[in-house]
């Protein structure tokens, strides 16, 4: 089979995610950067038809879940548990990750606020702090520690872990990952894990 080719923007999150499957399943591939306003041109829309990252070549499959789900497949990691009650879970966490986890972080506050110009509006700001602080609690309680389902690194971590380093982007996003033990934990085993971080949006 041709080598895999993962197609992305190389600071997205879900980019650092379905590359840290493949790099822990110990599956090669080529990675080439997109950025906008690309990702709406006619080639890469034969990639993803809704115009969004990742997406992958050789095969042909397009969204993190999908990249994510065929590395754990063929490849040589386990990221889902064999327990399906704890694969039910990793499902779930992967889920509210999507659904409340990156528009806390990403949207809500690394978009509205830290990478925005302008003057802050501070109330916004505290209430967008606040919003990253119910999730994190939720992620926190459910936590085994270091990991957030079992004994073992799970695609739950491989999608929550980038949205975590997003918030060591500044002083606020570490002091609001400081309140959360488990949550630290989980970014200090992730960064002692040599296939997640060298294909980590940090380095490129």
């Amino acid at each position: 089979m041709s080598t895999p080719i993962l197609h992305g923007f190389p600071k997205s999150t879900y980019v650092w995610t379905a590359r840290a499957a493949l790099s822990l399943a110990g599956i090669e591939h080529d990675f080439v950067s997109i950025m906008p306003p690309d990702h709406r041109s006619a080639s890469h829309l034969t990639r993803h038809p809704f115009g969004k990252v990742p997406s992958l070549t050789n095969p042909a499959l397009y969204e993190a879940a999908a990249i994510v789900r065929w590395a754990h497949e063929v490849g040589d990691a386990s990221l889902f548990p064999a327990d399906p009650i704890d694969a039910a879970r990793v499902d779930g966490l992967v889920s509210c990750v999507g659904s409340y986890a990156y528009r806390a972080i990403v949207s809500g506050w690394l978009f509205a606020f830290v990478w925005a110009k302008g003057e802050r509006d501070e109330a916004a700001y505290e209430v967008a702090q606040q919003a990253i602080r119910e999730v994190l609690g939720v992620f926190e309680a459910q936590a085994s520690g270091p990991w957030l389902v079992g004994d073992s690194l799970t695609a739950a971590d491989l999608y929550l872990g980038p949205l975590l380093f997003v918030l060591l982007i500044n002083d606020d996003g570490k002091a609001l990952l400081a309140e959360y033990p488990k949550l630290q934990d989980l970014v200090s085993a992730l960064q002692a894990h040599d296939a997640f971080m060298r294909v980590s949006y940090l380095n490129a």
